[in-house]
């Protein structure tokens, strides 16, 4: 689903050399919006670059069955550090950070085009947020300035406000799992709190890469947890190519316990998906996760007892799974 929003300010052009870039509010569920850098084309109109970023210039249905988790239950980021991981466009991230109560988000992509949008998108919303306001969560509960607020303790080298967006090379964090599985020395690494991602596994390598860098990324204690959406797609291609509708699925999991993760596996059925046939055509679609109570225990009371669950996923397209982590040590 491609953005459709509307022109607020220009940023400075003088730090996007190479992108003509414009502030865009988009809106992200429940109500709310946020800001985000956009490309402004030469007969001025907002429009993403999918020539220039591919498919990380575009928001997936998985980006909106994550910001609607997030907004509904942000407890799952609130007061922790974050790291979206193959953001595209940050829109999780972004929610996580302004909605949610996050103590610091970094957004991370590997596309250099998308990385200095994502940059130009962490500035802007650091600048425009107050502390504590505008936020999901203070509507349920009161605001604690000192342990809730991300301004009050910056990560390293971020922006006022704890929001940063940096590169990230799957590849090194997959060379340092590799060095940390064969007993070797590695180097340090920043680690985080929650892992967020949607819709970054659409193809064999990706299921391959992806758990070493959940592994890398995630936090070393028992409370570090991973969400990850998947979008439910292309399963004539899969059938062709691997003989099976949810081959993707398999591989990834398959691939958490190598990484010694455990992991929960569970059904998100999108509803409203039918963009023609939406009332409001750019709103995100709704979504109905049946053992949502399941889900969300895992981020209160720990993983469950069996070491890993899969919720049978059916083989429709244009659904999602969602998926949680943990390191399995701690299980």
């Amino acid at each position: 689903m491609l953005l459709s929003a509307t022109e607020v300010c220009p940023l400075d052009r003088d730090s996007n050399p190479v992108l003509n870039l414009q502030s865009r509010s988009v809106p992200v569920g429940e109500g709310y919006t946020v800001q985000i850098a956009a490309e402004k084309n030469v007969e001025g109109e907002n429009e993403i670059g999918w020539m220039n970023c591919g498919s990380g210039a575009v928001v997936w249905d998985s980006a909106h069955v994550l910001n609607h988790l997030l907004i509904q239950h942000p407890s799952i980021v609130r007061g922790l550090r974050v790291v979206e991981v193959g953001a595209g466009l940050g829109l999780p991230g972004l929610v996580a950070w302004r909605l949610c109560g996050a103590r610091a988000v970094t957004l991370t992509d590997y596309h250099p085009l998308l990385v200095q949008r994502l940059q130009a998108s962490a500035k802007l919303n650091a600048q425009i947020l107050p502390p504590c306001t505008d936020r999901a969560w203070e509507q349920t509960e009161e605001c604690n300035m000192a342990t809730k607020c991300a301004c009050n303790d910056p990560a390293p080298g971020a922006p006022p406000g704890g929001l940063r967006a940096q590169q990230l090379d799957w590849e090194e964090d997959i060379s340092l799992q590799c060095q940390w599985l064969s007993g070797e020395d590695a180097a340090a690494v920043e680690r985080f709190d929650v892992v967020l991602s949607s819709d970054i596994v659409y193809a064999t390598q990706h299921a391959e890469m992806v758990p070493a860098v959940i592994a890398t990324r995630l936090e070393k204690h028992e409370g570090a947890r991973s969400l990850m959406i998947m979008g439910i797609r292309g399963t004539m291609w899969q059938m062709i190519d691997h003989g099976s509708p949810t081959y993707l699925v398999d591989r990834l999991l398959e691939e958490f316990a190598s990484h010694n993760l455990g992991y929960a596996a569970f059904f998100v059925e999108l509803v409203g998906n039918e963009k023609d046939k939406r009332e409001q055509p750019d709103a995100p679609p709704g979504c109905k996760i049946p053992k949502l109570d399941e889900l969300l225990s895992i981020f209160s009371n720990g993983p469950p007892p069996k070491k890993n669950f899969s919720e049978d996923i059916p083989a429709v397209d244009d659904n999602c799974i969602a998926i949680v982590n943990w390191h399995a040590e701690f299980s």
